[in-house]
């Protein structure tokens, strides 16, 4: 029997490497690297989501994440750090900020090419037709192109920024929002209706509420993740009295594995 929050999953600490599992030449590649699962894929797959994969990845100083063939429609979002991208045989530099397109068919790798630093990205995925091949490419600085904008109903105004994948990608897609929350702002109760949501805190001091639920879900400085199933009702503060809040929220229209 299913309930309005069936295939809810929260997961607190989504930014800390030691809750990460740990594979060595990832891929044939080199070095560390860390893998932090935000759902589980079987239950994905269970309740008929499209959506394959949702992670957050950390390659260590100089590791690399080996050459392979995309299977799925895939994002990467750098969050920290920068490296070097091959896709298609072609290179080029990623820092934080950008937003790596990889649909199905491309063939890509990346390292990290820093001595001291991790280089960390969130990581989705999503089931793709086969036959129809789209163009790979990356867009540079998303933060860089903030807009004052509006988001539902907020206590102060705010910035964003929206890219709507559906146009990028063959695969059931909807909008990647980059949203920025004032210092002591609140993005008051809402819920889509068509569209499952994927909020990501990856930084800063916030508190997460799902309407139904009594316990909130607060990032302690280490990030949260939170998966929505379309109809459940979410509400965000920026606990911090002076720095902004950045949000990574990702739509998918309500679409089974099996119709893609």
């Amino acid at each position: 029997m299913q309930t309005p929050f069936t295939g809810l999953c929260i997961t607190p600490h989504a930014m800390s490497v030691y809750q990460a599992g740990l594979t060595f030449e990832q891929l044939h590649g080199e070095g560390s690297v860390y893998n932090l699962n935000l759902v589980t894929p079987g239950h994905m797959k269970h309740y008929g989501r499209a959506v394959s994969s949702l992670e957050v990845v950390t390659v260590a100083p100089h590791g690399r994440v080996g050459e392979h063939l995309q299977g799925t429609d895939e994002i990467y979002y750098l969050l920290s750090g920068k490296g070097c991208l091959q896709t298609n045989g072609t290179q080029e530099g990623v820092v934080a900020g950008d937003l790596v397109i990889a649909p199905r068919g491309t063939l890509h790798s990346i390292h990290n090419t820093e001595s001291t630093v991790p280089l960390t990205f969130f990581v989705t995925e999503v089931a793709a037709p086969q036959g129809e091949r789209r163009p790979a490419t990356v867009l540079t600085s998303l933060p860089d192109h903030l807009r004052e904008g509006t988001f539902h109903q907020t206590s102060k105004p705010v910035r964003l920024l929206q890219v709507d994948l559906s146009a990028l990608f063959a695969g059931a897609w909807g909008l990647f929002t980059l949203l920025e929350l004032p210092a002591g702002a609140r993005l008051h109760p809402y819920l889509e209706q068509a569209y499952d949501q994927n909020v990501l805190v990856p930084f800063g001091n916030a508190t997460l509420t799902v309407e139904g639920l009594e316990e909130r879900f607060g990032t302690d400085n280490f990030g949260i993740n939170a998966f929505l199933p379309r109809g459940v009702k979410i509400a965000l503060t920026n606990q911090s009295s002076r720095d902004p809040l950045l949000v990574v929220i990702l739509s998918f229209p309500f679409t089974t594995a099996g119709e893609v």
